[in-house]
């Protein structure tokens, strides 16, 4: 298993990656695309990838508790955490946010273009990488952002709407949360070599922590502060995202 001193220093080495990642030779999309990434976050998904790779290249007798893991489950660990970074940037264009991580958020520093060009700029450096770790990572990627997309329609596709199936949320959460958690965590395996039953547990886990990690910040949107979450509290309800604790509550 890798252990908590360990993660830390696997995470070092993700975030060493991911400043090469976002550069750029354009001054300006340089700027926008590490805005984020030097603003801080869980690296939770990069954690996710890492984590399971580690214990899947111990399953397979690759690796012995205590070494680092290997610099495509790094990668892997980038490609995932590119594509999270560059879903905010789209969100906050269409929340029209000010505020991401605590800091002035890309649109609200630069603009709605900028924030846009940033965030698909962070999409295809993640496709980039994937690509750099096989078709089948680079498949995943791409399946991955497709499911992001369809979760986000489901959401605005139920805006102010107090009628919101149930069913409409979960599958909402499982596309634009739950998807890429999975996919760090399939990515983690596959680049492995992890047998294909070993891989589906990562796949499974990865989900049910997405929709868990989900339901749980639709909660602290309610309950939180802006300084717990580095972001406007209440912000869904205030655009018409009626999420699972507000439909209990509407029934």
């Amino acid at each position: 298993m890798l252990e908590f001193e360990l993660a830390q220093q696997e995470l070092t080495r993700v975030d060493s990656e991911l400043s090469l990642a976002v550069g750029s030779t354009v001054p300006m999309l340089r700027d926008a695309a590490g805005h984020y990434q030097k603003a801080g976050g869980k690296r939770l998904r990069p954690l996710l990838a890492v984590t399971t790779g580690a214990l899947i290249s111990e399953l397979m007798g690759h690796r012995q508790s205590g070494e680092p893991v290997s610099r495509d489950t790094i990668l892997g660990g980038v490609s995932v955490e590119l594509v999270h970074l560059g879903s905010l940037y789209h969100d906050d264009v269409m929340d029209d946010a000010t505020m991401r991580r605590q800091v002035e958020s890309v649109n609200a520093k630069w603009s709605n273009l900028v924030a846009i060009l940033a965030g698909d700029f962070l999409l295809a450096r993640a496709s980039e990488i994937g690509a750099s770790l096989g078709t089948g990572v680079a498949g995943l990627l791409a399946r991955t952002i497709g499911r992001l997309c369809e979760g986000q329609v489901l959401e605005l596709q139920y805006a102010f709407n107090p009628d919101r199936p149930i069913d409409s949320y979960v599958k909402s959460i499982s596309g634009k949360t739950a998807s890429l958690m999975s996919a760090a965590c399939q990515i983690g395996a596959m680049v492995n070599s992890a047998y294909p039953e070993h891989e589906q547990n990562a796949v499974e886990f990865g989900e049910a922590f997405g929709m868990a990690f989900q339901i749980r910040d639709d909660i602290l949107d309610i309950i939180g502060t802006d300084a717990q979450l580095g972001k406007p509290a209440g912000h869904d309800l205030e655009e018409g995202v009626y999420t699972l604790p507000v439909l209990y509550a509407l029934a």
